[in-house]
């Protein structure tokens, strides 16, 4: 593979509109959607929309996860600290594993409560009295909590590399010549 500095584009427009998508997910799922009764007459609406952009981002990850195995990415910058070489590397495994767990969890609770037919297919049944008690949905409710944390270090550590260190880490998910 070609030594390159950064990204292909699409995989920078992949990681910008799956950044917000994940925050727009992370912020109604917990402040808006987990917060409405079951018998609010907006849930099964703001339920469609969850579901949906849920099952975008699952597609736009498994997309950006070929593009990334068969385009050329950059090297790993390091930081002089292996420590913090191996906290970058994990930390950004760790983010596909909580997105793809969320996602499945997602799919999961959505199956046990009987969602798609409920909320797709129009079925007229009234959605279950709780989702308490849906294994996949404790998974999901943790895991959401935990990538909110990520994405939070994720930003962090971003601000550190392009203002503390100004390695140029920023311009490598952004749009130039390679």
């Amino acid at each position: 593979m070609t030594n390159v500095n950064r990204y292909h584009p699409l995989l920078v427009i992949l990681h910008w509109l799956l950044a917000v998508l994940i925050l727009f997910q992370l912020i109604t799922g917990d402040n808006f959607l987990a917060e409405m009764s079951n018998n609010s007459p907006g849930k099964i609406s703001a339920l469609k929309t969850h579901l949906q952009v849920g099952i975008v981002i699952l597609f736009l990850m498994l997309t950006r996860l070929i593009l990334r195995s068969k385009t050329d990415t950059p090297d790993a910058i390091d930081t002089g600290n292996s420590f913090i070489n191996r906290a970058g590397k994990y930390s950004h495994i760790l983010l596909y594993i909580l997105i793809f767990g969320i996602l499945f969890s997602g799919i999961g609770t959505s199956m046990i409560a009987g969602l798609p037919d409920i909320v797709f297919f129009g079925s007229g049944e009234a959605l279950p009295e709780t989702f308490d008690g849906i294994p996949p949905l404790v998974f999901h409710a943790v895991a959401t909590k935990i990538l909110f944390f990520m994405v939070i270090l994720h930003f962090l550590a971003t601000i550190y590399h392009q203002f503390v260190r100004k390695d140029g880490l920023l311009s490598r998910m952004w749009f130039g010549k390679k």
